[in-house]
C-alpha cells in the first residue's frame, strides 16, 4: 500500500497494523514517518475498519443503587475490551458525556449523543475525541414546540458526505395535542450546516425506544409504530432526503423486533412472544427471508443485537445479559445483572473528529470504491 503522503509498506506489515487496537496505533505513530502517515491514511482507516478483530461490544444499562435514597438506580455506558469475550471485565466509559442523554450508533465507529434538539455532539470512543455540532436554528410553526428527538447518522454515498437527520415530533402548545406533522432537518458535516423542511404526517409513534436507528448504504431505518398499532420500518434516504414506509416480515402486534445489519444487509431479529422462538430476517431490494428460527428459548425477554457468528444477545426475564449461539446451542451468561439494557456492536475507528485531518468534514475520498 502507498499511503496519501507517498510512503510504502509491505503488505505484511499492514495487515498486522490494520488488526491493532486503535490506541496502540496511536501510540506507534512515532515509530517512524511511514507508520505516522500509514495511520492518517484514509485507505488504512477503511481497511482497518473493516476487520472483524476491531469489533466490540458496548453495553449502555441501568442498576438498582442500594445506597442513595434520593437516586433509586445508577446509569453505565461500558464496553468489553476483549473482542472474543473470554475476557468479561468491563471498562466504563466517560459518565458526564453519556449520561442524560440519548445515544445512537454507531456508525463507521462514530457515536452520536443528544439532548432533545439544544445539544448534538459526535463522539470517537477509540480516540477518544468529540465534536460539538453548531446548533440548530429551528423554524418552527406558530404555537408549538419541540417534544421529541428522533436522530440517525450515516454517509451520503451521492456525495461523499456525513450527514445527520433528526425527526422532531412537535406539541402544539393552543390544541394541547402533538402536532400533525413533524419537523425534519439535515446536518451535513461536509458544509457544517443545517438544513429543515416539513415533515411526515405524524401517524408514527414511540420511536424505537432504546433510541437507536440502523444505517446502511446511505439509508436509515427506524422501528416505529404506526397508529399506536402495529410496528413498521420507516426508512430515510439520505441522498434523495425521501422517507418511506416498509412493511415487516411478520405479525407486527406480536413480535418484538430489533433492526441490525447482517451480512451486508438489513435485518430484523424477532422473538415470537407465543412460542418463544427467534426468527432473524434479512431484507433485499425491499423483499424479506427468513434466515433461521431459534427456539423455544424460555425465559427470555427480548432480543438485543446480533453477534459474530450467527450469534445474538438477549436479556432475560431476571435482567441476565445473554448470549445465544446458533452452532452450538448454547446460552452463555455475560454476567451482568440490570434494569435496563442496550446494546450497541462497535467497530473500533481511527477516523478523526478534529482539526484538519477530520475525515468527517471533508469528505474527499469516496468511501464506498475505496481500494485497500
Amino acid at each position: 500500500m502507498v499511503t496519501s503522503n507517498g510512503n510504502s509498506l509491505d503488505d505484511t506489515t499492514i495487515e498486522i497494523l490494520s488488526r491493532l487496537p486503535v490506541k496502540s496505533l496511536i501510540r506507534f505513530r512515532c515509530v517512524c514517518k511511514s507508520w505516522y502517515s500509514l495511520v492518517k491514511d484514509p485507505n488504512f482507516i477503511y481497511k482497518h475498519l473493516r476487520n472483524d478483530d476491531n469489533i466490540r461490544l458496548t453495553v449502555r444499562y441501568t442498576v438498582a443503587n442500594e445506597e442513595d435514597e434520593y437516586d433509586d438506580t445508577d446509569s453505565y455506558f461500558s464496553f468489553f475490551p476483549d473482542e472474543t469475550l473470554t475476557d468479561l471485565s468491563l471498562q466504563k466509559l466517560d459518565p458526564q458525556r453519556s449520561e442524560a442523554v440519548a445515544i445512537v450508533g454507531p456508525y463507521d465507529g462514530i457515536f452520536c449523543l443528544f439532548r432533545c434538539n439544544t445539544f448534538i455532539t459526535l463522539w470517537n470512543i477509540a480516540t477518544k475525541e468529540y465534536r460539538v455540532l453548531p446548533k440548530c436554528k429551528v423554524l418552527l410553526p406558530h404555537y408549538t414546540t419541540i417534544q421529541d428527538t428522533d436522530v440517525a447518522f450515516g454517509f451520503d454515498f451521492s456525495c461523499n458526505a456525513y450527514k445527520l437527520v433528526s425527526i422532531l415530533t412537535l406539541w402544539d402548545k393552543k390544541r394541547r395535542l402533538q402536532y400533525e406533522l413533524s419537523h425534519i432537518v439535515v446536518y451535513n458535516l461536509s458544509t457544517n450546516s443545517w438544513r429543515g423542511y416539513k415533515g411526515f404526517e405524524m401517524k408514527y409513534y414511540y420511536m424505537n425506544y432504546r433510541g437507536n436507528s440502523t444505517c446502511l448504504n446511505g439509508v436509515c431505518y427506524w422501528i416505529v409504530l404506526e397508529d399506536f398499532d402495529s410496528k413498521v420500518i420507516l426508512s430515510f434516504d439520505m441522498k434523495d432526503e425521501v422517507f418511506q414506509e416498509i412493511k415487516t416480515p411478520c405479525n407486527p402486534k406480536s413480535t418484538l423486533g430489533e433492526l441490525a445489519l447482517f451480512n451486508d444487509s438489513l435485518s430484523l431479529l424477532v422473538l415470537d412472544e407465543k412460542e418463544k422462538c427467534f426468527d432473524l430476517w434479512l431484507m433485499k431490494e425491499r423483499c424479506w427471508t427468513k434466515q433461521f428460527t431459534v427456539g423455544p428459548l424460555l425465559e427470555v425477554y427480548e432480543p438485543l443485537a446480533l453477534w459474530k457468528k450467527d450469534s445474538f444477545f438477549v436479556e432475560s426475564s431476571n435482567g441476565e445479559l445473554l448470549l445465544y449461539d446458533t452452532s452450538t446451542q448454547e446460552m452463555r451468561d455475560l454476567g451482568l445483572r440490570c434494569l435496563w439494557f442496550s446494546i450497541y456492536i462497535y467497530r473500533e475507528s481511527l477516523i478523526t473528529l478534529k482539526g484538519e485531518d477530520s475525515l468527517l468534514g471533508n469528505c474527499d475520498i469516496p468511501w464506498h470504491i475505496l481500494g485497500v
